[in-house]
């Protein structure tokens, strides 16, 4: 008869267990920085692309109407009636995403803020639209005129001014969102918030652009650009 070896089996002892399990934890913990950091990036860049079509969708309603689209109240929930439409009684407020057919929220679940010139929002009425002292022709299309000027500037985080004269300002509160207004029509505390964030959720001018995550700031500050706006529209006819 032949002999058998005998197999002997033993589990892991407590000290290969714990080796075995910090092995584990840094791996998991490689492994999820970067992806974290991947997210991060996707919603960056899905934030930006929602201003870009923001600020085309802002430039479009200027050329058709003559005048830049009103805020919309920023606390009336996304389900209530005049959510997202225009209130030109506002200065300030969010984007009117439903007057413009554009996104509401953010990639972080944050309306973006909007602030525009008073003067350029204003309903066009024939031939009473008085344009500045400079100016030598009133305009019949538009409530603004060629050397017409925006109220509103953006600064910069390290210090001057980036833009001066602005006719519109749109915001992402980023990913902390700090004082954004969610679609509940909730405001966002803005307990811990960098001074140039509550610049920004205050809807006065100045506003401050920075580069994303500095010092805390995370926002995304857009502007229409009057030159731009301007060659559309003298090429559409809406300016002489």
């Amino acid at each position: 008869m032949m002999n058998r070896k005998r197999i002997r089996t033993r589990g892991f002892s407590l000290i290969e267990m714990t080796v075995v399990l910090v092995v584990l934890g840094l791996l998991l913990g490689g492994l999820l920085m970067p992806l974290a950091a991947r997210i991060d990036i996707v919603h960056y860049n899905e934030t930006r692309q929602k201003l870009a079509l923001i600020k085309e969708a802002i430039n479009g309603f200027v050329m058709v109407h003559g005048r830049f689209p009103c805020p919309a109240s920023p606390a009336i929930a996304s389900s209530a009636a005049g959510a997202g439409t225009e209130n030109c009684s506002l200065g300030a407020g969010v984007v009117p995403w439903a007057t413009l057919a554009t996104p509401e929220l953010d990639a972080w679940g944050g309306r973006f803020s909007y602030a525009v010139t008073a003067s350029m929002q204003d309903e066009i009425l024939a031939n009473t639209v008085t344009p500045p002292t400079s100016c030598t022709t009133i305009p019949a299309a538009a409530s603004f005129a060629l050397c017409s000027t925006g109220s509103l500037t953006v600064n910069s985080t390290a210090g001057g001014s980036i833009a001066l004269q602005v006719p519109a300002v749109v915001i992402s509160h980023g990913k902390n969102g700090l004082g954004a207004y969610r679609d509940d029509g909730s405001q966002l505390s803005q307990a811990g918030a960098s001074a140039a964030e509550l610049q920004n959720s205050d809807g006065a001018s100045p506003f401050v652009h920075g580069e994303a995550v500095q010092n805390g700031y995370d926002d995304f500050v857009e502007w229409i650009s009057l030159n731009v706006l301007f060659n559309r529209m003298v090429s559409a006819g809406r300016l002489p």
